[in-house]
């Protein structure tokens, strides 16, 4: 694998359009976006190898027992969408994926050395709750399932390279943090490994890979 891969989870309610676009825009790192395979059908105006990669749903199954996808998801029965790492295999730029944290595991497993994993969290519930209370767009019950779930996705985060806490505040150091690690990531050829103290550290708000 020629290039790096930037693969990065946002929990909900974390300013994940406003960190994405902030990467995409840093000309330094110059990130690319991965044309997306999914099994769904065309809309109107959208063409195969621009927009998504086209594939039957049988087909898509096919290439998940083959392990040719880096990560995939099913949005509903028959209808995925995944990253096809052969998409990465074949080029030498750096890419920025948005990831599932269930696919932490298998992301690791398939890139190796090529890929820094950022897990983006918060521990500022309360600050959730008004954010999703005041749009009036949720109902009581929606927003503790939300925050049930993002609770339940955190158990994922010792599994990434970068904890990061976005503390729901107003600053923007989080951003800082992961531009830079971005950065040292993909101009250095350092890294650093992780001993087995490490692991069992409670990771949420606190840097467990910092690429020197």
């Amino acid at each position: 694998m020629g290039g790096k891969v930037i693969a990065i989870y946002c929990v909900p309610g974390t300013e994940r359009s406003k960190l994405l676009q902030r990467l995409f825009e840093e000309e330094s790192l110059n990130l690319k976006s991965t044309i997306t395979t999914t099994s769904r059908k065309p809309r109107i105006g959208e063409r195969d190898g621009l927009n998504y990669h086209f594939i039957t749903a049988e087909e898509f199954k096919k290439r998940i027992q083959e392990g040719k996808f880096v990560e995939y998801e099913e949005a509903c029965p028959d209808i995925l969408y995944g990253t096809d790492i052969r998409e990465l295999e074949s080029s030498d730029k750096n890419y920025l994926l948005e990831i599932s944290p269930e696919n932490i595991g298998h992301i690791k497993q398939q890139l190796r050395l090529s890929v820094l994993t950022i897990f983006v969290g918060t521990d500022n519930f309360e600050k959730l709750r008004e954010s999703w209370t005041v749009r009036g767009t949720s109902a009581y019950d929606e927003i503790e399932s939300r925050i049930k779930k993002i609770k339940s996705d955190m158990k994922y985060a010792r599994q990434f390279d970068l904890v990061i806490t976005n503390p729901l505040d107003g600053s923007t150091k989080y951003l800082e943090e992961v531009l830079d690690a971005a950065h040292d990531f993909l101009f250095s050829d350092n890294s650093v490994i992780l001993s087995e103290e490490d692991e069992g550290i409670d990771v949420i708000g606190k840097v467990i890979l910092r690429i020197k």
